[in-house]
């Protein structure tokens, strides 16, 4: 099961969704986009959105500068960064600044490319590469990134709560 523990930005504004696209950069041709873009200003803090293990943090022509994270069930990939602050191996914890957004890459601006990717999978990070005539068995992030900030808000209200309660000393109380 995916459930994500944090947004990979401060603030989730898309600017060109999950799916089928018609679009040229940098003269290659992209019919499928296996990922989400978001707005985002240079250089603003990217984030794990669950703990893992870096499997890749490198460059490539199409990417950028790029992050891959392996969840355990699941992996995630951040792309098109200024810039990364971590390395291959490394063990990072959710809500851990993994990179900074940048326009490196095959990209038309500064923003983040956010991929989740179903495990287990043959090759999982050999073709970690955008090739966009190959489904690279991901799926829809705002999905989870939805699932993430509907669960945040009932966890918000509920949590409040139980705080105000508790402070207050009215545990087995209603708040009437």
């Amino acid at each position: 099961m995916i459930r994500l523990k944090h947004l990979p930005l401060d603030s989730i504004s898309v600017s060109s969704p999950y799916g089928k696209r018609s679009i040229t950069v940098n003269n290659r041709y992209y019919w499928w986009h296996n990922g989400t873009d978001f707005k985002a200003p240079l250089n603003s803090p990217v984030y794990a959105v669950a703990d893992g293990r870096v499997a890749a943090a490198r460059y490539d022509d199409s990417y950028g500068y790029y992050a891959a994270l392996d969840h355990g069930k699941f992996g995630t990939l951040y792309a098109h960064l200024s810039r990364l602050n971590v390395a291959e191996n490394d063990y990072i914890r959710a809500g851990q600044i993994i990179a900074y957004t940048g326009s490196t890459g095959d990209s038309t601006g500064p923003h983040l490319h956010f991929e989740i990717r179903l495990s287990p999978y043959e090759n999982f990070w050999d073709r970690v590469h955008c090739d966009s005539s190959v489904f690279m068995n991901t799926v829809d992030p705002m999905i989870f990134i939805e699932d993430f900030l509907d669960r945040e808000s009932d966890l918000s209200l509920g949590e409040a709560i139980a705080i105000v309660q508790s402070e207050a000393g009215l545990e087995d109380k209603t708040m009437e």
